[in-house]
């Protein structure tokens, strides 16, 4: 099939982009999630949110029964299946991840704060979410972000020690986060795609993000759109295609729309 014919599918990020970075709201980006419901074009979200994050959200905008990826790209749901990104064929999931962290803090002595020892009242410090939201923020399946509270040196060295046990840390918007090596949003987001071309169904897709944890799904999207915000000047893409890669002048839901709107109304897709 010729891809471009193929239907039009949005994946993309949630917390800075689609959502407003410190409000959470998306009513900036109503216009642009109308049409775009108008026409059907699925929106597939793609975040460091978990699970039943998502599927509130999912829920409050209309947008149930749609495949998502979550943790950080830990986490790939499709059909009401869930799977587990990881380079190894036995991933950890997230009491053998955490059961990890544990070991390391106490013989290297890291000094660091992660969601499994939090309080949902530090949860909700750290992030201005809702109590609701908050206890959805801990319930999860293959990643645990951190704040690190620790020496450059010591840090280092957690890396290594992590790369002992197939985990990696990837930079959020707020947090660190643990995760399987082999796991990020473009893997994940290029396991989806193989899945759906065995069924015979081909996308074509524009990626949206605001952080550098963004950048592997912004790489492999046919179009990507990298939201204005205080991360976004290190999002460093090594894609040679510049035309299909817009930058927009506006932050969060807002930006969301300006970018989403270039590339239909530029482009005819």
């Amino acid at each position: 099939m010729n891809p471009n014919t193929a239907p039009l599918l949005i994946v993309t990020d949630l917390d800075g982009s689609l959502l407003d970075h410190h409000s959470y709201s998306w009513a900036a980006a109503e216009p642009c999630l109308n049409r775009l419901k108008q026409h059907n074009t699925p929106i597939m979200f793609c975040t460091s949110k978990t699970k039943p994050e998502v599927e509130l959200l999912q829920q409050q905008m209309g947008l149930t029964e749609q495949p998502y990826i979550c943790e950080n790209g830990a986490i790939l749901a499709t059909n009401q299946q869930t799977a587990i990104i990881a380079r190894q064929s036995s991933a950890l999931n997230y009491l053998e991840i955490t059961r990890i962290l544990d070991q390391l803090k106490k013989k290297y002595h890291f000094h660091f704060s992660g969601f499994a020892h939090a309080s949902l009242q530090e949860i909700m410090q750290w992030t201005g979410l809702s109590p609701l939201q908050a206890q959805f923020a801990k319930q999860r399946i293959a990643s645990e972000p951190i704040l690190w509270q620790d020496s450059t040196d010591q840090f280092t060295q957690f890396q290594q020690q992590l790369e002992q046990y197939q985990l990696c840390l990837i930079k959020g918007g707020r947090f660190w986060h643990v995760m399987n090596i082999g796991s990020n949003k473009g893997v994940a987001l290029s396991h989806f795609l193989q899945q759906e071309q065995q069924q015979g169904r081909y996308w074509q897709t524009i990626g949206l993000g605001d952080s550098p944890n963004d950048l592997p799904l912004l790489e492999v999207t046919d179009f990507s759109v990298i939201i204005q915000s205080a991360q976004s000047q290190n999002i460093l893409l090594q894609r040679k295609d510049s035309s299909h890669i817009f930058h927009s002048q506006h932050s969060g839901p807002t930006g969301w729309c300006e970018g989403i709107s270039f590339f239909i109304n530029h482009l005819n897709l």
